[in-house]
């Protein structure tokens, strides 16, 4: 559904303006999420200086090397689309129920 909306969205914005800069505008906010999400990321899941290390070290855990461990590779995946997916509601919470 959201790639079908954003191929209308793309056909649309192509055929009413001709503008770069419209477009670029309209563009921006997403490219922005992607480029902040990414350098947060690195700096907590960071071996040596991450928070989310220095947190496993706080609880007597060890240092996990999330992006140097092939083991690790599919929950950080997994959890780094959940926080980016839920647009600051986790993904397990339950939607409120509608009223009739």
């Amino acid at each position: 559904m959201q790639t079908v909306v954003a191929l209308l969205l793309a056909v649309l914005m192509q055929r009413l303006s001709r503008s770069t800069l419209l477009r670029s505008l309209v563009l921006t906010p997403y490219l922005v999420s992607n480029g902040v999400a990414a350098p947060v990321f690195l700096w907590i899941l960071d071996v040596q200086l991450g928070v989310g290390n220095q947190v496993l070290t706080w609880l007597g855990m060890d240092r996990m090397g999330s992006f140097t461990s092939q083991m690790w590779a599919i929950p950080r995946s997994s959890a780094q689309m959940t926080a980016r997916c839920s647009w600051g509601r986790p993904a397990w919470s339950s939607r409120p129920a509608q009223q009739v």
